[in-house]
């Protein structure tokens, strides 16, 4: 921190705006804090940016609806290519991003056009999950259909919260002290090959969902201009310590309100994704408008 305050004040920098998720909002107020603590004059506003959608006081963030419409394009393909294969593959996993919410994998419900397209399991990090759930889900499907999609979030845990998938060794952990997930697709592999003896294809789009720019959503850029824009003219009307903000009510057409919420010890604030009656074990096998997407 004293090194950011160095660069700071040697550029006689005076406004500072942060671009990204929960870890960076609380990095923000940090450095606004650690500012106002040795005398220095600085104006420092957040600007919403996470494919995870995960940040709190916001009805949505930039990246998000961008990162969605590459992963449910990308499982409504998959999918009709898996239903061609499925006599000599019949099992599909699909890993997307999101350590601790299933808006990423949610959003993958919308390549559903009917009851037997892809994806057909969909497992949310909100949700612990078992071995034995896992098996009973596959097999289930697999006896219907003759073959299983499933798309995972990467934090999937056991019933005592603990990560099914987690290196924690030193070079496995973030800046930020999280351990480096993302196994979870072989872990699944792993067992239902072992258990079910079904040939088992593993999908990892890894940064192509949260970088593919020729995918991107044309609402999504909008509002990231949008909330840059707002940025620099609060800023500029005196405003420091809060993030800009997306809220609205989510019937029909989004209005769109921009707000400025302090910012908050950001670690444990976290919008995670809300069930419904269809989603309440995880795994959803009915048409897609009977899921609910809300903050």
């Amino acid at each position: 921190m004293k090194r950011i305050l160095t660069s700071l004040k040697e550029k006689r920098i005076r406004f500072f705006f942060y671009i990204g998720g929960n870890d960076s909002m609380d990095t923000a107020r940090k450095i606004e804090d650690a500012a106002n603590r040795v005398g220095y004059e600085l104006t420092v506003l957040g600007i919403p940016k996470t494919v995870d959608n995960d940040l709190a006081f916001t009805h949505h963030s930039p990246g998000y609806g961008s990162a969605a419409k590459y992963l449910a394009a990308s499982v409504r393909e998959a999918g009709l290519h898996s239903e061609a294969m499925q006599g000599v593959e019949p099992l599909t996993i699909l890993i997307t991003v999101g350590r601790n919410t299933g808006w990423l994998a949610g959003a993958c419900a919308l390549a559903r056009v009917k009851a037997s397209d892809a994806p057909h399991l969909v497992y949310f990090p909100e949700i612990p999950l078992s071995r034995e759930k896992l098996l009973t889900d596959v097999e289930t499907v697999y006896r219907r259909l003759g073959r299983v999609f499933i798309v995972t979030g990467e934090g999937m845990k056991d019933e005592k919260g603990n990560y099914l998938t987690a290196n924690c060794d030193r070079i496995s952990t973030d800046g930020f002290g999280y351990p480096e997930l993302g196994g979870i697709a072989d872990w699944m592999k792993q067992l239902l090959e072992q258990e079910l003896r079904l040939r088992t294809r593993v999908i990892k789009p890894d940064i192509c969902q949260q970088s593919a720019a020729h995918f991107s959503s044309l609402i999504d850029r909008d509002e990231a201009i949008l909330v840059g824009h707002m940025a620099v003219r609060y800023a500029m009307d005196g405003n420091s310590g809060s993030m800009v903000t997306l809220n609205g009510s989510s019937g029909g057409n989004i209005v769109l309100q921009l707000d400025l919420p302090l910012l908050l010890p950001w670690q444990t604030q976290s919008a995670r994704f809300k069930r419904s009656g269809s989603t309440r074990t995880g795994t959803f096998q009915q048409p897609i408008w009977s899921i609910t997407f809300a903050p």
